[in-house]
């Protein structure tokens, strides 16, 4: 996942259309009168039945891992293992999204895969019991997510148990690189009506590579969610486990959007 966010800057990767200004395209488009289409034109249609089939095959491949997996019974592990589970569930969201060329809605969700993953951390390693207690029961709102991610920098640590890898030593650049287009995705930013304005009118215009890019993203942010929930248990096997199926999904796609 580092590897991939840190070399992209996305941004950049889908602020772009083809074929000039779309804001130019917009102001012509509105002096002449615009045409409308709520679908994808059929010669756009994005991802092949195959790579959805590996897209669903690898969320299910991650709900097998941590199915019925016993954890402790405290506060902690309930509430961070929640934000975990939500963050899976965006994932799996994202992919059905997709698989109906539902594409603004699916990005839309990219954020908040984000966000309830690190969340998910923060309450893991850093909140105090107290803190904990008044979020399950009085819904006291975590620390902005910028502090969440220095917070978890400064503690620099991996999952238990399992060496060589730590999870979090990273997110403030992989955080730098993604919000503020997703941020956009979710509030229907600039970049967010850009990819509805084509020379025609008002269509979707999204691009393979960059959903591919944006899928991507997610599934490593939904395996890391899925290894966090692992760890949980104390079993380290299932997280390496998991970082292997993970490596194994992106050799065996070519490494999408890269």
């Amino acid at each position: 996942m580092r590897r991939w966010l840190d070399r992209r800057r996305m941004g950049n990767a889908h602020g772009g259309q083809s074929g000039g200004d779309p804001w130019g395209l917009l102001c012509r488009c509105t002096r002449q009168g615009l045409s409308i289409y709520t679908t994808t034109p059929h010669a756009q249609i994005m991802l092949t039945d195959k790579e959805i089939f590996h897209a669903v095959q690898f969320v299910e491949k991650l709900h097998r891992f941590i199915n019925k997996l016993k954890l402790p019974g405290n506060n902690r592990v309930l509430v961070s293992g929640v934000c975990f589970a939500i963050a899976r569930e965006h994932h799996r969201a994202i992919v059905c999204l997709i698989e109906e060329e539902i594409f603004s809605s699916a990005y839309a969700l990219f954020r908040l895969v984000f966000e309830a993953y690190v969340r998910g951390e923060w309450l893991l390693r850093c909140a105090d019991d107290e803190f904990v207690d008044d979020f399950i029961q009085r819904d006291k709102e975590p620390p902005k997510i910028n502090c969440m991610i220095k917070e978890l920098e400064e503690r620099n640590e991996g999952f238990e148990g399992f060496e060589g890898f730590n999870e979090t030593e990273n997110l403030s650049q992989i955080k730098s690189n993604i919000w503020k287009p997703s941020c956009g995705w979710t509030h229907t930013g600039g970049d967010a009506v850009r990819h509805w304005i084509t020379k025609d009118g008002i269509e979707p215009n999204y691009k393979k590579k960059d959903v591919m890019e944006m899928l991507s993203a997610t599934e490593s942010i939904g395996a890391l969610a899925t290894m966090a929930i692992s760890s949980l248990s104390g079993d380290k096997n299932i997280a390496e486990d998991i970082l292997k199926a993970l490596e194994h999904h992106f050799s065996a796609q070519g490494e999408r959007g890269g």
